[in-house]
């Protein structure tokens, strides 16, 4: 499902818990699951009811917007929104 998006490769995975990844350089937004502005509140509605919402196991400390030709994929994280970004951080250094 996220071997290309137009011309560009994913080469990097980033890890965002319960065994799930997603590639790097399709990630648009990260942002805290406890502060949920009514923009971003509607947004995950929108990709729940269009199957572009894929849940956490356990409650989500995070979300994680992704982007892929145009269409937008939401992933609940149970790995806290700092942590990501740390690891995206490490793996572009």
């Amino acid at each position: 499902m996220w071997k290309t998006a137009g011309s560009r490769r994913y080469k990097m995975l980033l890890h965002i818990g319960e065994n799930r990844f997603v590639p790097e350089n399709a990630v648009v937004a990260i942002f805290p699951a406890d502060q949920i502005s009514p923009e971003n509140d509607r947004l995950i509605r929108e990709c729940a009811e269009t199957g572009r919402y894929y849940p956490s196991y356990s409650e989500p400390k995070s979300y994680v917007l992704c982007e892929k030709d145009g269409c937008v994929y939401i992933y609940a994280a149970s790995t806290a929104m700092r942590t990501l970004k740390e690891r995206i951080s490490e793996q572009r250094s």
